[in-house]
């Protein structure tokens, strides 16, 4: 039993006749507490990408920095520190957290990261993506999903409503944009379409 007055806790507590009131399931609590502390831990490990976000917001159309920033033609290697983090990272928290915790431990990250890709996509809902931007987050995009499966976590949680709001997103911007990307403006990588993949994938199976 876990007192409230010391805690700060208290759903569906019971009171006893010392004034104190308890929380009735252990178990709820612990859970509480550890997807608070998988929720910060993921903010501060988001930052990385928060950080990548940031740069390329610095392409939007309608930003006095694009037309100077694409007279040096950028390369996606703007996005390997973010790989090398999450993959870094990934072999840490196997190493730190104990083996029933970490599958949860990676829904959460990989949660939190989908999240803040869809936002910032969000706020670019009524302007066209710059064709730099949509090589960018289309190869971020499936870099996590590949990088989260080798993890072990499964298709069905990694398809969840937040993957699928940004997957049509970066179709519908692949089939409005005008440049060719996966011919002329790889910038760096051999291919960075999701229709591409799609593909390979068909070809495989």
């Amino acid at each position: 039993l876990v007192s409230t007055q010391s805690t700060g806790c208290g759903n569906n507590p019971s009171t006893t006749s010392d004034g104190y009131s308890y929380r009735t399931d252990i178990n709820e609590l612990l859970t509480d507490k550890i997807d608070a502390m998988f929720e910060f831990s993921c903010a501060q490990l988001c930052q990385c990408l928060v950080a990548l976000l940031a740069k390329l917001s610095r392409y939007d159309k309608h930003s006095i920095f694009s037309p100077l920033l694409m007279l040096v033609q950028p390369k996606l290697s703007i996005v390997e520190p973010l790989f090398s983090h999450i993959r870094q990272n990934n072999v840490q928290i196997k190493q730190e957290i104990h083996p029933n915790a970490t599958q949860r431990f990676f829904l959460f990250w990989y949660n939190s990261m989908l999240t803040r890709i869809e936002g910032w996509l969000e706020e670019r809902a009524n302007i066209d993506l710059h064709p730099f931007q949509l090589a960018a987050i289309s190869i971020i995009f499936k870099t996590l999903f590949n990088e989260f499966s080798s993890q072990g976590l499964t298709e069905d949680v990694l398809r969840n409503d937040t993957y699928r709001k940004v997957h049509n997103r970066i179709e519908y911007e692949e089939t409005m944009n005008t440049l060719n990307i996966d011919q002329t403006y790889t910038y760096g990588y051999e291919d960075t379409s999701l229709k591409a993949e799609e593909e390979e994938e068909e070809e495989e199976f």
